[in-house]
């Protein structure tokens, strides 16, 4: 798998790596929205949620959740099995020490939908911790199903 790779200067005179797919790995950047929807459609099949109506969008500006910066999010009716995507357009994040691809954060995002994670007013320690495990299967999965498509290792989102 080839990444093809450009340092360029950013605000401040610091330099950074920018990475792209060239094809045979992830996609690391949703270049437009026909790029995003057929990836959608893709990844809706294998997944098989052929039966919600999902809608992805390309936004420019992350937004933070609980202090940390997201590249993706998702607005679902669990009963009616519609969801609204987002992935944020944000080629490159500083002081990741995960490699980023915007297919792995539709991914993940899909997967939510396959084993939704509620809240409510009132959790107890037991509940944020299932929240938190579920979560952190859920993102073990999305690597693992990109891991998969591309037969590349875990060692590929190593970022360092």
């Amino acid at each position: 798998m080839a990444i093809i790779t450009e340092t360029v200067e950013i605000i401040g005179g610091e330099t950074v790596t920018k990475s792209w797919d060239d094809g045979t790995g992830p996609i690391i950047e949703f270049k437009s929205q026909e790029q995003l929807d057929a990836c959608l459609a893709e990844w809706q099949e294998r997944l098989f949620l052929s039966d919600w109506i999902i809608k992805a969008e390309l936004q420019d500006n992350p937004i933070a959740l609980e202090g940390k910066e997201c590249s993706a999010m998702h607005d679902s009716e669990y009963s009616i099995k519609t969801s609204v995507i987002i992935i944020y357009k944000k080629a490159y994040e500083e002081n990741r020490i995960s490699k980023h691809a915007a297919e792995h954060s539709l991914i993940h995002e899909l997967l939510h939908l396959k084993y939704p994670m509620y809240s409510f007013a009132v959790e107890t320690p037991q509940d944020i911790e299932f929240r938190e495990m579920t979560h952190a299967s859920i993102e073990q999965m999305a690597k693992s199903l990109i891991m998969a498509k591309y037969n590349i290792q875990f060692s590929w989102f190593k970022n360092f």
